[in-house]
């Protein structure tokens, strides 16, 4: 073999170092297959605690190993194990009471799980996994609360009601259940303990109430009894706590009681008896935090079944849902361990479930109608106010009863550690922007690699690269109308005029912004159509974004007949200006209702004021509300509106109400005998009286509330007594 002379291993060592740079950058872009890592198998190590199934069968348990010396205890069967580890085997016997036999385990490469078999005759098999959530759960005896609370968490966790929610260790916490149930082996009815504990859990689970209703504090006596209704319907249940050397347990009704109990709860909701829980069918504010907390679902992303994403648009939809559920999820670690039997399940009501209240946002769950029906999610509301609320919570130890449940998150870790550098970093990119530096980086990284390959080839670049300069001038000409919608993009982005979900309008058409790209913005029509418009023209139209508007401009002309007196027109503007001054959703300033001027045909008043909602069916039934008072006040006066018209007509032919034109002029008269004529306004004490004295909704509506506060109340008279003490007054008096 010849050797290599030294400009010859030069050469091979910088071939050598150009080709792992080219490899490194081909996976960086994507373009080679992930390479599988090797495996190194771990020794066996058995000390733990384990989920176990059998043929028919199974329970947890709790091995402790010395050595090679390997014991272990399973409670729910009165057994135990002794056996000697071989390698990735366990071989030995087990003992339940006077029955034995053999067994063999072998540990899977990642210590996780085992597979065996024993009664090597029958060939029965064992499985195994290995868990940690029984562990994480402390069982509370301390008084009838707790022990209540120690058992639904351990049954909740277990999965007892098909909605699994630690990871493994179902068998060992339905054993920790059991453990807080005091019941005979007749009163079982010949059922075993862990299908008795999962009836009784069943039963409880059916019924919706607080946990802190439950005994807690002093206790006389060893024994109290507490009823748990069923949300919305009349039937409830009796559990009876008792105190035994110190400790508090749940006592056990007979299993024909339970189970005629548990067809009651059913038949109230009208459900078969033999019915299968199926939380995806999110049929209540259970079902959905089910889903939320579990990722219980048919199909498809469960973030999405269980959020009201309707003001989201479908490019961003799925990207946002992943978001909003863990923040969601982060929320609530911080509000406490979820219990599921203090939500109501009651398929049938229609009432919106508050969970959480804050300052910056609420946690609400509300019924929405699809085509299959109705079903139960996360409002829009929570959803746009999920981030904030977040923010404020998010030095909020995470709860105790939820601390061991509460998993670390990548997402949230990374965005801890930008806001300790800077809180502006957490300030959310766009789609477009993420869209654009994803696409930008892996083309820089193509070119890299496909120069790299062309050096380790020996390929001349260097006159493909001259040409690309020529060539590229000719294709920016031709790319000119692209660049520049391309570089509108980025000045929609950077200026924000609009946003995804934003309902706006640009030019002389008006939608909602489905898609900025990065050549056009998609908007969707009133007609429900999609307008693309170039980011170029879209950049230079007059855009008014209504999505940002605080509250909406209510602006109206009232045009009365010239044969309306002035007293009659003064009674017309005084009760307007109540009425306004008296409704609860219009502002305080500006508020104004004042004769504006001689119409053609008409007296003419001008009413300005913004009204407390930014959303448009809201407005609309609120400007009705004020609109329809007003004709109410019109009919009062006597007045008539004007009619636009050139016809001549005699003042016979819309005769005038006389009785109430004099009934009005007298009030008017009575006002300035009384020298408490409201003009050019009212008085600050007869505005603090009239203010927020209307009842809206209006009477007889469904939504109808009684005003607040009562102005006869003793707190209202000394808020009137303070306001009349700082008003001056007049010489004299």
């Amino acid at each position: 073999m010849t050797p290599f002379s030294a400009a010859g291993q030069d050469r091979l060592l910088l071939l050598l170092i150009r080709t792992v740079a080219l490899i490194g950058a081909l996976a960086l872009a994507g373009l080679l297959p992930a390479m599988p890592q090797a495996h190194a198998q771990d020794a066996a190590n058995w000390t733990g605690v384990w989920d176990t199934k059998w043929r028919g069968g199974g329970a947890q348990i709790k091995f402790e190993q010395t050595g090679t010396d390997v014991k272990g205890m399973y409670p729910l069967y009165n057994g135990r194990i002794e056996a000697k580890a071989e390698g990735d085997k366990l071989v030995g016997h087990w003992f339940e009471g006077a029955r034995q036999g053999a067994f063999t385990f072998v540990q899977s490469p990642d210590g996780g799980s085992f597979m065996g078999r024993f009664d090597a005759a029958t060939a029965e098999w064992w499985t195994g996994v290995r868990v940690s959530a029984v562990e994480d759960v402390r069982v509370d005896q301390s008084s009838p609360m707790s022990t209540m609370r120690s058992f639904l968490q351990t049954m909740n966790e277990s999965g007892a009601d098909n909605v699994p929610r630690a990871t493994g260790g179902g068998m060992g916490l339905a054993g920790l259940a059991a453990g807080l149930v005091d019941v005979t082996e007749a009163d079982r009815g010949g059922l075993n303990m862990p299908d008795y504990t999962k009836l009784l859990f069943t039963v409880i689970d059916n019924a919706t109430f607080r946990l802190w209703s439950l005994p807690h504090d002093a206790i006389s006596g060893d024994e109290v009894t507490s009823t748990l209704p069923q949300y919305g319907t009349r039937i409830s249940f009796d559990v009876t706590v008792r105190r035994k050397n110190g400790d508090w347990f749940i006592v056990g009704p007979p299993l024909a009681q339970l189970q005629a109990k548990l067809a009651e709860f059913q038949e109230a909701r009208g459900e078969a008896v033999d019915m299968v829980d199926d939380p995806s069918r999110l049929a209540s504010p259970r079902d959905t935090f089910k889903v939320l907390l579990s990722g219980l679902t048919e199909a498809g992303d469960p973030a999405q079944a269980a959020l009201d994403l309707r003001n989201y648009s479908q490019a961003v939809r799925g990207d946002e849902a992943f978001l909003l559920e863990r923040y969601l999820k982060k929320v609530i670690d911080r509000i406490g361990y979820v219990y599921w039997q203090e939500i109501p399940d009651d398929p049938k009501s229609n009432t919106p479930f508050v969970y959480f209240e804050h300052p910056a946002g609420n946690i609400v769950i509300g019924p929405v109608e699809t085509e299959k029906g109705k079903i139960w999610q996360f409002t829009p509301e929570t959803l746009a106010h999920i981030r904030a609320l977040y923010a404020d919570v998010e030095d909020v130890p995470v709860a105790p009863e939820f601390a061991a449940f509460a998993s670390t998150d990548p997402f949230f870790i990374a965005r801890g550690l930008a806001r300790e550098i800077s809180p502006g970093l957490l300030t959310r990119a766009g789609p477009m922007l993420i869209s654009l530096s994803t696409g930008v980086a892996r083309v820089a990284v193509l070119v890299v690699a496909f120069l790299l390959l062309a050096e380790v080839l020996a390929i001349p670049y260097e006159g493909v690269i001259a040409g690309l300069g020529i060539g590229g001038l000719a294709v920016a000409l031709a790319a000119q109308p692209t660049l520049q919608n391309f570089l509108s993009g980025l000045t929609l982005y950077a200026d924000r005029p609009v946003s995804v979900g934003d309902f706006c309008k640009f030019g002389d058409q008006s939608g909602t912004i489905e898609h900025i790209g990065m050549r056009s913005t998609r908007i969707r029509s009133l007609d429900r159509t999609i307008i693309s418009v170039p980011n170029s023209d879209f950049a230079g139209m007059q855009i008014e974004n209504y999505a940002h508007r605080d509250r909406t401009r209510f602006a109206t002309t009232l045009q009365l007949r010239y044969e309306t007196t002035p007293d009659q027109l003064r009674y017309v503007l005084a009760e307007q200006r109540k009425l306004l001054i008296a409704h609860p959703r219009v502002i305080d300033e500006p508020c104004r209702v004042r004769f504006a001027g001689f119409g053609a045909y008409s007296l003419d008043i001008d009413v300005f004021t913004y009204i407390k909602t930014a959303d448009v069916a809201d407005f609309q039934a609120i400007r009705e509300d004020i609109l329809l008072s007003m004709i109410n006040i019109m009919d009062d006066a006597g007045a008539q509106f004007a009619f636009p018209s050139s016809l001549e007509y005699r003042a016979t032919d819309l005769p005038v109400d006389d009785e109430k034109r004099i009934a009005a002029e007298k009030r008017v008269s009575d006002w300035r005998e009384a020298q408490n004529l409201p003009f050019p306004d009212f008085s600050q004490i007869d505005k603090f009286a009239l203010n927020n004295t209307l009842a809206y909704p209006p009477e007889g509506s469904a939504h109808y509330r009684e005003t607040e506060p009562d102005p006869d109340s003793a707190e209202a008279k000394a808020t009137l007594e303070k306001v009349r003490w700082s008003l001056p007054w007049k010489k004299g008096e």
